[in-house]
């Protein structure tokens, strides 16, 4: 229920205020979703559910079937929708020391259910709160975390789930003098950065520029907020006279799904793996007949070796890179480690030639030399069981061959089999590898399962 201004009084003026506002955000009818009826004066419950139209013309034309058969159903029908809904439960409330305080309760869930007794219930299978928001009178704002203790409220906790609306106002409460919070809304940018800091900064150079510490052009305020996130990212591990470069490459076009969905959260501790991602986008651009093993291979080896990427080279100068950087990043990478294939089905699955299993390290180093690729950097995966190495000399292509066992399945897989350069081989020569490796298969885990109950005896 609506509280009137004259059931305002001074003490209780901001949270009342501010539950008004949510109120009508709510009972405006803009959002998809249902509102219902309030339990009290202090109290109502939305629940958001993005397929509505498709919800409510499905219990419209199944109401309609019942009634003209004089039909009543006493079941209630479950639906699970594609996209995940929300049930907001908004309290204005007092606490035990007679303070007010304001509450937004989140809950999650996939599965609707429509009870055919009441025509207007349609109920949501809650899962305990996603996320608890606690505004006190003095506009201090806390939200819960998992484990149910209580921080200041992050950006980042706006992410998912609440309406534009309502985030325009939780930002208004500490950034009327900026119009950065504007672009974040815009941009689906959320980032872990306190709700009461976004006033320190008037627009996205100033933010990033602080967060980076790095110079950027006032053009990039024209930029989408996670496209200047991955190339700050990114600046980190380039020449820095290709700084200008990088942040006019056409970026936010190309990484349009990555930007669209969290892939990665936005943290100090992802920075490495965004900056790589950004690099390969604008570089997979610039070269888009280059194998995309290579070139993933010589970004994780340049940053790894401390070299600064050169986001300006062309496929040729990129092949030189990667086998300049192989060798020393083998090296590296091996330090220390010994070469041993542990009890798994992958230990007995044994090729007939021209198949040859690579069982020491300095084969498989002399591989990664023969076929110009990081196989030499496998050896850990091989050490834990993930893999073994395979080569064969078939239809005049010489290859390495990446098997791996799926414990569930009980399968093997090819994981790769490529030529020079990660090339991929011939489509009749994979199926022949494939066809060879299906054919041994049941004799290694045979062979597997012997051993281990000899072991186990």
């Amino acid at each position: 229920m609506y509280i009137s201004d004259s059931e305002i009084n001074e003490q209780e003026n901001f949270c009342k205020n501010f539950y008004n506002k949510l109120y009508q955000i709510f009972k405006s009818g803009n959002i998809k979703g249902i509102f219902d009826k309030e339990t009290s004066s202090d109290e109502f419950t939305f629940k958001i559910i993005p397929e509505i139209d498709e919800i409510m013309t499905i219990k419209n034309a199944i109401s309609n079937v019942s009634s003209k058969n004089s039909f009543k159903s006493y079941v209630l029908t479950k639906i699970n929708t594609p996209n995940i809904n929300a049930c907001i439960k908004v309290q204005n409330r007092i606490s035990e020391n007679n303070k007010p305080y304001l509450t937004i309760t989140i809950f999650t869930s996939h599965s609707i259910g429509i009870d055919w007794n009441n025509t207007n219930n349609i109920k949501l299978k809650m899962y305990n709160p996603y996320r608890n928001i606690i505004i006190h009178e003095n506009k201090s704002i806390y939200s819960s975390t998992k484990n149910h203790k209580y921080f200041p409220l992050s950006v980042s906790d706006l992410r998912h789930y609440l309406p534009d609306e309502v985030k325009r106002e939780l930002f208004l409460l500490h950034s009327e003098k900026t119009y950065f919070w504007k672009d974040m809304i815009q941009d689906n940018f959320y980032p872990p950065i306190k709700l009461t800091d976004i006033s320190k900064y008037h627009n996205k150079k100033e933010y990033f520029e602080k967060l980076f510490k790095i110079e950027l052009p006032n053009s990039i305020n024209k930029r989408n907020s996670k496209a200047i996130y991955y190339l700050c990212c990114a600046a980190k591990y380039i020449n820095q006279n290709q700084l200008n470069i990088l942040f006019n490459s056409v970026f936010d076009d190309i990484t349009k799904s990555e930007l669209s969905e969290d892939r990665i959260k936005l943290s100090i501790r992802n920075r490495k793996e965004i900056g790589q991602r950004c690099l390969y986008h604008i570089m997979r651009n610039r070269n888009p007949n280059i194998s995309k093993d290579t070139l993933i291979d010589y970004l994780d080896m340049a940053v790894e070796l401390k070299e600064p990427v050169d986001i300006t080279a062309g496929k040729k100068k990129i092949y030189k890179l990667h086998d300049e950087y192989v060798h020393r990043y083998i090296a590296k990478a091996n330090r220390g480690i010994k070469f041993v294939i542990p009890e798994t089905p992958l230990k007995y699955l044994e090729l007939p030639e021209p198949f040859y299993l690579i069982k020491t390290k300095s084969a498989l180093q002399l591989e990664g030399k023969i076929n110009d690729n990081c196989v030499g950097t496998y050896l850990q995966k091989i050490n834990d069981g993930h893999c073994i190495i395979y080569t064969a000399d078939i239809d005049e292509q010489h290859l390495t061959i990446d098997i791996r066992y799926n414990k569930k399945s009980k399968k093997f897989s090819v994981n790769q089999c490529y030529k020079k350069h990660n090339q991929p081989c011939k489509e009749e020569t994979l199926e022949y590898v494939k066809k060879i490796v299906q054919e041994h298969s049941k004799q290694a885990i045979t062979m597997y399962q012997k051993r281990n109950k000899k072991s186990k005896k």
